[in-house]
């Protein structure tokens, strides 16, 4: 059996009827497989997993395309995603007290994670593509099924997501002791 007919039966095995197209916003569709693999190189948390545990996670992804300049998120707006950035950056800011001064917080390149759902369902933060971006998305509710249907794939996906997590607490905790 070659790579492609393995894939293929993988993919056909792999119950998705709980994600359909007609759960995703009108603005996010749904990633192919093929789009997935092609992906898998070029991003450090895909390139760790196997091609059957790429298959089980595909379903998850839907894929969003931002222009330069265009605001994602902004504090305040209801999330309930997390974003894989696959392509392009993503300057993460602040805003302080009287609104008219943001403070940045971290740029995010090609295989970050933006995780501000994890904080809660509101952003705390603005969000805003520097370069045109792609972002592959992960919805609360989908990451909750893939915790309860692929538990080692799941805690795989959340022990990395708190590697990066632990990575941005220390590089805040040392930006603010340059500051003092």
């Amino acid at each position: 059996m070659n790579t492609t007919q393995a894939i293929q039966n993988l993919a056909s095995a792999e119950s998705i009827d709980h994600i359909t197209n007609a759960t995703l916003p009108v603005h996010e569709e749904r990633l192919e497989l093929s789009q997935l693999l092609a992906l898998q190189n070029g991003v450090p948390f895909l390139r760790r997993l196997t091609l059957e545990q790429l298959v089980k996670l595909w379903p998850y992804f839907g894929k969003k395309t931002y222009p330069a300049g265009s605001i994602l998120r902004d504090e305040g707006d209801p999330i309930d995603f997390i974003a894989l950035i696959v392509r392009g950056q993503l300057r993460i800011e602040k805003s302080g007290g009287c609104k008219r001064t943001r403070f940045l917080l971290a740029e995010l390149n090609a295989g970050s994670w933006e995780l501000s759902m994890m904080a809660g369902n509101e952003s705390g933060v603005i969000v805003t593509a520097t370069e045109p971006s792609e972002i592959l998305t992960l919805r609360r509710n989908d990451l909750e099924y893939l915790l309860d249907v692929h538990p080692r794939l799941g805690v795989a996906a959340l022990r990395e997501m708190t590697k990066v997590l632990g990575i941005r607490l220390r590089k805040s905790s040392e930006r603010l002791l340059d500051v003092l």
